[in-house]
């Protein structure tokens, strides 16, 4: 999928120094991504860039060949990944006007981001980091806060049958690691989960209601306006909603995590927030 011509983003991604798959990636002009690059747009520039900010490699992106299995920068294995396909003569070192270094927030291996190729700027990362956005009258919002998950008090505005919830998905996945509580500076607000690696935030109830998944549809819009880079959204459920209830969701673009009858976890979006996160511990 690209983005329509207007949305003006050139992508990068987080690759590590002097990796082999570099050459690899020149010669066949395929990239693969874990991530797919939502904004990018046809012809947008692509740079493979290393933890030291240096671009290692550039071309311009032909089409996003999406939800295939891939071996991401991290060496780690993706059941819906993306290849990047580039024009064909377009793969290059760094030459002439193109960038050199992009420096951006802080990046893992593999992370999908943005930037201005023709300002050589803005790079954004966004499956790890924050960056502050421009409000009202030009003042900087303060980013979210990372906290670990139940730290410092921050499941106070959990229910229990919610914190075990949680808890149960947790453990299923094995990728504690991954997940994060975050603080939204103002609104005063704590979003329940977050996944760091697919930049998603979650919901979580602890039943299935209309009027609760209302409730929950409002607070994950209301949640997005304060991330940079808008999140992935998904509802954390204790069972299946009714057919209605996900058509309602689906055409929101919200995902939606359940538990089923055995304990283990599926959702509505092939598996990439259930047996993808545990597909990639392998």
């Amino acid at each position: 999928m690209l983005a329509d011509a207007d949305h003006r983003a050139d992508v990068t991604l987080h690759w590590p120094p002097r990796s082999r798959r570099i050459a690899a990636i020149a010669r066949s002009g395929r990239c693969p991504s874990r991530a797919v690059p939502r904004h990018a747009r046809r012809r947008a520039v692509v740079a493979l860039v290393d933890r030291f900010d240096t671009v290692q490699l550039l071309f311009r992106l032909a089409r996003v060949i999406e939800r295939v299995p891939v071996i991401g920068a991290d060496r780690r294995r993706y059941a819906n990944g993306c290849i990047l396909v580039a024009e064909r003569g377009s793969v290059r070192r760094p030459r002439g006007g193109d960038p050199v270094r992009l420096a951006g927030n802080r990046h893992a291996v593999g992370a999908v981001g943005y930037f201005d190729a023709a300002k050589h700027e803005g790079v954004y990362y966004t499956l790890t980091g924050t960056m502050p956005r421009v409000g009202a009258g030009g003042r900087k919002r303060r980013s979210p806060r990372w906290y670990p998950v139940f730290a410092d008090n921050t499941d106070r505005h959990l229910s229990r049958p919610e914190r075990d919830l949680i808890r149960a998905y947790l453990q299923w996945t094995a990728r504690e690691d991954d997940f994060r509580t975050q603080y939204l500076p103002s609104p005063r607000l704590f979003v329940d989960l977050f996944y760091r690696p697919g930049w998603a935030l979650l919901e979580a109830k602890a039943n299935v209601r209309r009027e609760v998944l209302r409730t929950a549809l409002g607070q994950l819009l209301d949640y997005q306006r304060y991330f940079p880079r808008h999140p992935r959204l998904a509802l954390l459920l204790p069972a299946c909603p009714s057919a209605g209830m996900l058509e309602l969701l689906a055409a929101k673009r919200v995902a939606v995590v359940w538990r089923t009858r055995g304990g283990a976890f599926t959702d509505s979006i092939r598996g990439a927030l259930t047996s993808e996160i545990r597909i990639a511990l392998h």
